[in-house]
């Protein structure tokens, strides 16, 4: 495998992944604010709120944030000028439109949402209020888009953080004064402030608006909400899944263990989503170019898997190692019955690393049925075990549950991805799946069954190992030897 395209993945991981780890600082700030402030019951009932309208959203967003950056990179890198006025156009006509019908959509459905998610209609106000965030959040999520198309990295950089920034500074404000009655007030000015740094923004991007009409716009954005579809139907069905298991946990327990849980969740789909979306945007349109050829899309993914075990492995180790902190630094000490959850789930974050960069060949391949199917099997696995395994495990299960989930999921995505793209793990990966693997397990055995100190000492142990190794490996590629000569290795 070549150096240089593992160079390539590591600096675009670096660029994009330094921005989100300064969102996500800026983000622990806000969340450490509403744990304290409102406490697990607030927390919960912020959970609950903001599922309700990730579920709207995924369903009247078309994935258009998604799908559109690749319109409108194409229409940019063709030289025509009037293609990419009219792509544009068609962008920020689509996403007012479908951020429109999701407005409307969570007032018509405000009643039965509030009865289903809380058992009784005392939050209907509230959804009805939090309804114009579908609009906010689809324009914003359009300029995002138009942004990262035009590769105006720097300017969305900006965009988000400030946004980042400005969102966590008045959410301290009105938690402050208002507690938990400042809710939704928080939740509305979090979707506008983005959406007022992300429109200063794209102002920048010089283009003529054409006159299109509602019918055009729906005929030409067709084709760009085409590769989103599949997107939209995978993030229904994990935002479906987070919301029955909610119910389900209120029903089992109440609405403050829903707060325990949404922390647990956050945290560990936060930071290894900082290694999976900092490499998505340069892996994707690199494997849609050369998708036909599998032999060069099994050399890409073996190079990408290598980086995501090299980078994540360690990182997730050491999560585990240190959950009780994480929990008491982002949240308080009344989060800490979440403890062995967020362990389980990290612990099953490591298969995650695994499987993620073979299932985006679907993408690349136009086969995004695969990932529905395979996202099915991860939905009906996570619900089925936590339903049936409630009685036997309690709460924990829902960790442990998800783990089991994505452990599974993981063969299945292999069998597909060797079935359409004749994919072979590298015999080096299969080295690096089974060293960081052996030490994954030993780690959730560790903090499982060990006590005290010696779950201490062998927790370090476990770290360092894996840490030395990945150095190890970034070192042969990056030759970090070379560029720091006065240090002595």
């Amino acid at each position: 495998m070549s150096n240089d395209s593992k160079k390539q993945i590591l600096k675009a991981t670096s660029i994009i992944g330094g921005t989100q780890f300064i969102t996500i600082l800026i983000g622990i700030v806000r969340t450490k604010i509403l744990a304290v402030l409102l406490g697990p019951f607030g927390v919960g009932v912020a959970g609950m709120l903001q599922s309700i309208i990730d579920l709207v959203r995924n369903i009247t967003g078309f994935g258009l944030n998604f799908s559109a950056v690749k319109d409108v990179a194409e229409s940019d890198a063709s030289n025509n000028i009037k293609k990419l006025n009219e792509t544009i156009t068609v962008l920020r006509n689509l996403v007012f439109w479908t951020g429109l019908l999701g407005t409307f959509l969570t007032i018509i459905l405000a009643k039965p949402l509030s009865n289903f998610t809380f058992g009784n209609s005392d939050y209907v106000l509230s959804v009805v209020y939090l309804s114009i965030t579908l609009l906010l959040t689809s324009v914003t999520g359009g300029q995002i888009a138009l942004l990262q198309g035009k590769r105006e990295i720097k300017l969305m950089a900006k965009a988000t953080l400030y946004g980042a920034i400005y969102s966590t500074a008045i959410s301290i404000v009105v938690y402050y004064i208002f507690g938990i009655q400042g809710i939704v007030p928080v939740l509305i000015l979090t979707s506008l402030i983005p959406l007022i740094f992300s429109w200063y923004y794209s102002r920048k991007i010089k283009f003529e608006s054409q006159r299109i009409s509602f019918k055009d716009t729906i005929s030409k954005g067709f084709g760009m909400a085409k590769l989103g579809f599949f997107i939209v139907v995978t993030g229904f069905m994990a935002t479906l899944t987070l919301y029955i298991i909610r119910v389900i946990i209120v029903d089992k327990m109440n609405i403050e263990a829903v707060g325990f849980f949404q922390a647990s969740w956050m945290i560990s789909t936060t930071y290894v989503g900082i290694i999976i979306n900092s490499m998505l945007s340069d892996f994707f349109p690199r494997l849609s170019a050369i998708n036909s050829d599998n032999e060069m899309s099994n050399k890409l993914i073996n190079e990408q898997l290598e980086i995501a075990l090299v980078l994540g492995t360690p990182m997730i180790l050491t999560l585990i190692a240190t959950t009780e902190i994480l929990i008491k630094v982002l949240y308080s000490s009344s989060f800490l019955s979440t403890t062995t959850i967020l362990q389980w789930q990290l612990f099953g974050a490591f298969f995650t690393l695994i499987s993620w960069p073979l299932s985006v060949l679907f993408l690349a391949k136009n086969k995004g049925i695969f990932c529905i199917i395979i996202d099915g099997v991860w939905s009906s696995l996570f619900l089925a075990i936590v339903y049936f395994g409630w009685s036997y495990f309690g709460f924990k299960i829902l960790g442990i549950g998800d783990a089991i989930a994505i452990f599974s999921k993981l063969f299945l995505v292999y069998f597909l991805v060797r079935k359409i793209g004749n994919f072979k793990f590298s015999v080096k990966n299969v080295k690096n799946i089974l060293i960081y693997g052996l030490f994954a397990v030993l780690m959730i055995i560790n903090v499982t069954f060990v006590e005290s100190c010696t779950q201490y000492v062998l927790s370090l142990i476990f770290i360092l190992v894996v840490g030395i190794r990945s150095l190890l490996t970034l070192n042969q590629i990056y030759h970090f030897r070379d560029k720091f000569k006065f240090y002595k290795f």
